[in-house]
């Protein structure tokens, strides 16, 4: 089993968050990375190095025969599209805080870096924060006219090729903040 990463979005303004759900989900309440980057539908649509030609590169990849998507190894897809293995985790039917203006989810791992770097391509203005269970690590960011800040807690790293950045001393972080101005380091809206 994973750890579990806990990952809060939060919109400046109720119309930006209201935008959000009703442009990307179609008025779901159900957080999805497909909203912002989907998966191809077809294998004509796939870029060929996600593309699965027989069993024998399926068993390679480790996956099992998908009867849908046989052709599709959506694992190496969504590690490099999304960031981690999986689609947003939600528990029960609402991912969605309307008082907090804010989409509650867990992601495998780590957080979904590149949803939040893509939704900050699109222009999406909003804030988010992300906590990995145990205390292993946090952090969060903003995206602001299609510009996306981030920090990172610094952690502990054996491992000499680790790319964590050094040049910023670790902030506190005390679990997911409650609303838009627990941000360190000037990061709310």
């Amino acid at each position: 089993m994973p750890n579990w990463c806990y990952n809060k979005i939060t919109f400046p303004t109720k119309e930006a968050y209201l935008d959000f759900i009703e442009r990307y989900g179609k008025g779901s309440r159900k957080f999805s990375y497909q909203w912002i980057i989907p998966e191809p539908k077809t294998q004509e649509e796939c870029e060929e190095k996600y593309v699965l030609h027989n069993d024998e590169e399926r068993k390679a990849a480790h996956l099992g025969k998908d009867e849908e998507t046989p052709w599709f190894n959506w694992y190496e897809w969504h590690c490099d599209k999304w960031g981690c293995k999986w689609d947003a985790c939600i528990y029960g039917e609402d991912s969605f805080d309307d008082a907090q203006l804010s989409i509650f989810f867990d992601s495998p791992w780590c957080e979904p870096g590149k949803v939040y770097e893509k939704m900050a391509e699109l222009g999406i203005d909003f804030s988010y924060t992300w906590a990995i269970e145990g205390d292993q690590a946090s952090g969060g960011g903003k995206s602001e006219n299609g510009k996306l800040s981030c920090y990172e807690d610094e952690i502990e790293c054996e491992d000499e090729d680790c790319d964590l950045p050094d040049d910023e001393p670790p902030q506190p972080f005390d679990g997911l903040p409650a609303g838009n101005g627990d941000f360190p380091k000037d990061i709310p809206f």
